[in-house]
């Protein structure tokens, strides 16, 4: 695998946390939320190498088969303790959602990673 294949790929994924991330600061600034929390450009850019270093990994040595269900199962259980248990305030529904979200955003992330990778 070429390593400036996995520098693009983790340029994409990094392009489209970073993107979600100012999509969701724009929603939560809209609807007047009050607990706004704001990831560093650090943060998502570790998310995404992080991302496209699995998507590497898993594609590289397993195939294709199964990553539709290896990635929203990874990213559950990489968010159910923060969604989950820490966000209790939040009625349950709404937690919900935000994992199913957050799964979405991470499945979409290892799927631009797995075109290039």
């Amino acid at each position: 695998m070429a390593l400036g294949r996995l520098l693009l790929a983790w340029v994409l994924c990094g392009a489209w946390l970073y993107g979600w991330e100012i999509a969701t600061r724009q929603l939560r600034k809209k609807s007047g939320a009050k607990e706004a929390v704001d990831v560093a450009p650090g943060v998502l850019g570790f998310e995404a190498l992080w991302v496209v270093l699995f998507t590497a990994l898993w594609f590289t040595s397993l195939g294709r088969g199964g990553w539709g269900l290896v990635l929203p199962l990874l990213a559950l259980v990489a968010l159910w303790t923060p969604i989950m248990g820490r966000q209790v305030r939040l009625p349950i529904a709404k937690r919900f959602v935000a994992l199913a979200t957050q799964s979405a955003r991470l499945l979409v992330a290892g799927t631009l990673a797995g075109l290039l990778v």
